[in-house]
């Protein structure tokens, strides 16, 4: 469990060193809110937290959060160098050594229309990276034949434990089947760069672009570190399944996640449907939170039949 103390103020490091100390599983986001208690996302349960680090089901008796325990906890967090976050601050998130990232809420501050950042911040959202290597061994034999790797698809609804998975699947990849792998990570979620170094393991053949919108990354990638894997978390937009198509055309293999809780449910979105119509993605790997984060639900091949089965 990583120790992420040191990213808090003294009154809620020592509540949230007892919650580490005290509790078997593992803290997923530690929530600071002006003027309301102190809330974590632990074994994806909602709890509120007490000075001595108790894990409560209501408000009642939790450590009360003020401005001042914000503000100290960004110095520390920032290493009293802010200033040096700016252009993350406009996107309302930071990420610190060690990869946690902090989502930010306050006053938006703009300029000619754009925003330029938060002032004053009035609530953070620590979420803790959390890397568990060996997770993805279990898939691994049904993702590749021979070491050449299938076109795969994670899904999960949100926490369901998607992004772990990649991670450790581009390790793999990397180490265990020696391929030269490019990651665009948009929200540094995946390497958890500090200045533009991955802090998660991701493997030593693994390049990583970090902070560049999904689409422009992708084929950023593809033009210049001739990757023979371009790997990226939660595709979305229109533009990135283009940019999903562009990548298959040049014969580079395929790593991604998206939002949902099913393949139907994935079907009806706009984009998608036609997508996996045409057997873009060969392997779909369908993950929830149903047994806790990571819980797997099926794998499924796609079949000369023009349909997705279970493997």
């Amino acid at each position: 469990m990583p120790d992420i103390t040191r990213l808090f103020c003294l009154p809620i490091a020592e509540a949230i060193h007892q919650v580490q100390r005290n509790c078997n599983e593992s803290l997923q986001e530690i929530r600071l809110r002006a003027g309301k208690p102190l809330a974590v996302s632990i074994g994806g349960r909602n709890r509120f937290v007490s000075p001595k680090g108790e894990l409560l089901q209501t408000a009642q008796g939790a450590l009360r959060v003020d401005w001042d325990m914000i503000v100290k906890s960004l110095e520390f967090m920032s290493r009293s160098s802010m200033y040096a976050f700016e252009n993350e601050m406009q996107n309302g998130y930071i990420t610190v050594e060690g990869g946690h990232r902090i989502g930010m809420v306050g006053r938006v501050i703009q300029h000619n229309g754009q925003i330029t950042g938060l002032s004053p911040i009035a609530g953070l959202n620590v979420r803790i990276a959390h890397e568990i290597r060996g997770c993805a061994e279990k898939l691994l034999p049904y993702l590749n034949d021979g070491g050449v790797l299938h076109h795969t698809l994670i899904i999960s609804p949100p926490g369901g434990g998607k992004t772990t998975m990649l991670r450790d699947l581009i390790r793999l990849a990397s180490d265990r089947l020696q391929l030269a792998v490019a990651v665009a990570d948009e929200r540094s979620e995946i390497g958890g760069c500090y200045r533009g170094i991955p802090q998660c393991d991701l493997g030593m053949q693994t390049d990583v672009l970090d902070g560049c919108p999904k689409a422009e990354g992708m084929l950023m990638l593809l033009r210049t570190m001739n990757p023979q894997v371009i790997a990226a978390d939660e595709l979305g937009g229109i533009a990135e399944l283009d940019a999903v198509v562009t990548i298959l055309h040049a014969g580079v293999k395929l790593l991604c996640t998206v939002h949902s809780n099913d393949v139907e449910e994935l079907k009806r979105r706009p984009g998608f449907g036609k997508l996996l119509e045409t057997g873009v993605f060969e392997r779909i790997v369908v993950l929830s939170g149903r047994k806790g984060p990571g819980t797997l639900e099926g794998i499924y091949r796609w079949e000369e039949d023009g349909r997705y089965a279970l493997v």
